[in-house]
């Protein structure tokens, strides 16, 4: 009993002293647990310091996914994007980076664009940050494919049609645009050719006039080039089409074996 007593006696007199010990054992648990978690995520390549990457990391199919105009922070739609590609990437078995583009965007210097005079300083520079985003992201040497939506597309759109695929993205197989087609007027007469530039795919949204190709003008001055592409129309506006986007994709990956 005399055990007992004292150490009632010693509880109640250094009760504030265990009180602050608990608090301090319960935060080191929180900062030991979040640190874990941090690692987890960054072992599995959900982000990283160049680019945000989703799907298996284990995949051997590969995306590089370039974004239309943007706030600096991604915006409503840029998110409902994401989310479709997460479902594709997860169906197909296919490894997505998702870089950002960190040029100001013309009249609008709070948004973020890939290219908007579509110069080869323009082209250079989203190409630099593509690539940091295919290694970080991506083994070794992988190969990918490119997907462009809106200002993205508009990018992709310029090198394909200048001929400058294998210059500018030299690990890239082809490329997909999607709401980023709309062209008025001609193309111009240089290259005279698009034979050898490599393979493109266009989905435009039946909805979607301010930046689909709707009358086909651009498609038909492509092939009377002579180029390997493919054209697709979906019922809908701006936006990523699901089931249109997935289905493409699978067959894009399947011809590139």
């Amino acid at each position: 009993m005399g055990r007992n007593k004292s150490i009632e006696i010693f509880v109640s007199r250094n009760w504030d002293l265990l009180n602050e010990v608990k608090r301090i054992i319960f935060l080191f648990s929180i900062i030991v647990m979040a640190t874990f978690s941090c690692e987890t995520l960054q072992e599995q390549g959900h982000s990283n310091k160049f680019s945000e990457c989703i799907g298996n990391s284990s995949a051997e199919k590969f995306l590089i996914y370039l974004h239309g105009m943007d706030a600096s922070t991604p915006s409503s739609q840029e998110l409902k994007n994401r989310k479709q590609l997460l479902l594709i990437a997860n169906e197909l078995n296919i490894r997505i980076a998702l870089p950002r583009a960190i040029k100001p965007c013309l009249g609008q210097p709070q948004s973020i664009c890939w290219s908007w005079n579509h110069s080869k300083e323009e082209m250079t520079a989203s190409a630099e940050i593509v690539e940091q985003s295919a290694n970080s992201c991506f083994p070794l040497g992988a190969r990918y494919g490119l997907l462009g939506f809106s200002n993205g597309a508009y990018l992709l759109s310029a090198v394909y049609r200048n001929c400058k695929l294998a210059d500018i993205f030299p690990s890239a197989d082809w490329v997909v645009l999607v709401g980023g087609s709309k062209m008025k007027g001609s193309i111009g007469p240089v290259p005279s050719s698009l034979k050898n530039c490599g393979s493109m795919s266009i989905l435009n949204g039946d909805q979607d006039g301010f930046n689909a190709d709707i009358d086909r003008n651009y498609y038909q001055q492509l092939i009377q080039k002579g180029a390997d592409v493919k054209e697709i129309f979906y019922k809908g506006g701006h936006e990523l089409p699901y089931k249109e986007l997935r289905d493409l994709l699978m067959q894009r990956f399947k011809k590139a074996k």
